[in-house]
């Protein structure tokens, strides 16, 4: 089997996202058969996520510094996230929906005329998100599945397949327009497989606007790795996980950053739960450095997060 950037995948799963419906619904005791996998959910959560943070560098200016009062931060923030807050805020602002949704809900179908221009396309997809203040954010995609090959060798004695498939075409987030592709490639060996999906989401307004998506699924665990670029420029890699317990009813999201220029991981370690205090709905943030943890919670306020640390510290940041 070639050892490929999506390593090693086996057929059962032991930790399933529900929080994006990429599996049927289990208990995370149970373990998942592969022929679960949709892949038309991982299509459309890779563009939503990846659209929703494009939207808002479409419609408003690249802030150099999205803090507000943000005069002796740098003194006052917990030094172990001083560098961080920045990249926490543009991916909790992308994956804010599916941590108070928990999942995706979608239909798909043929577009019929009534799809104008977008009737060319063999499969529609549409989505709508709850956001916190009531409203639904509404996503449309229109995509074909291309040039679909099948090669078959024979490697001591086992036989090897591999399917390769490319997408082409469009998500609509209100009025904003943006094109994607995708290539996925799935290899059987024996009794294992390999699944590798890469998805890449452009500003259709400005094509140096993009993101890249890859997802990766080892035993145990799904991950997905975010590349944002902004004007042409990779500004921000990051290793996504989801994790869902069902029987305690939490959702988690957890992110490490990899250096831009040379794409070493770092060492730590950020996890995001949604949770409600005296009816106040609020997300915790655990970051963890070896045996060194600082926690802090996120408060929404529609246009800005409003950041408290232990130290008594707060700060708002623009979204």
């Amino acid at each position: 089997m070639k050892n490929k950037f999506f390593k090693g995948l086996i057929t059962c799963l032991l930790v399933v996202p529900l929080c994006i419906g990429l599996f049927t619904a289990c208990s995370c005791s149970k373990k998942q058969n592969l022929s679960n996998f949709n892949s038309k959910e991982i299509y459309m959560f890779s563009a939503i996520t990846s659209a929703s943070y494009l939207s808002d560098v479409t419609n408003n200016a690249l802030q150099s510094n999205k803090f507000l009062g943000a005069g002796e931060v740098a003194n006052s923030r917990p030094e172990l996230v001083a560098n961080d807050i920045e990249s926490i805020n543009t991916y909790l602002k992308m994956f804010e929906g599916y941590l108070l949704n928990g999942k995706i809900n979608q239909t798909s179908s043929k577009p019929t005329s009534a799809d104008g221009e977008y009737a060319k396309y063999n499969t529609k997809l549409t989505a709508s998100l709850l956001n916190l203040d009531g409203t639904y954010t509404n996503f449309t995609m229109y995509y074909d599945e291309i040039n679909s090959v099948t090669k078959v060798e024979i490697d001591d004695n086992e036989l090897e397949e591999e399917v390769s498939t490319t997408l082409s075409g469009v998500m609509l987030v209100n009025n904003n327009v943006f094109d994607v592709t995708g290539e996925k490639v799935v290899e059987t060996e024996d009794n294992e497989t390999e699944i590798e999906i890469k998805f890449t989401t452009k500003s259709r307004t400005n094509p140096q606007n993009y993101i890249v998506v890859e997802q990766e699924m080892e035993y145990g665990e799904i991950e997905f790795e975010y590349k944002l670029y902004e004007n042409g420029l990779l500004v921000s890699n990051t290793e996504i996980e989801f994790e869902n317990d069902e029987r305690e009813n939490e959702k988690e999201l957890s992110l490490q950053f990899k250096n831009v220029s040379n794409g070493v991981l770092s060492n730590i370690k950020y996890s995001i739960e949604k949770v409600v205090v005296n009816g106040e709905t609020r997300f915790e943030v655990r970051c963890k450095n070896n045996n060194q943890t600082v926690r802090f919670y996120v408060l929404d306020n529609g246009t800005t997060y409003t950041y408290v640390y232990e130290n008594g510290f707060t700060e708002t940041l623009n979204k």
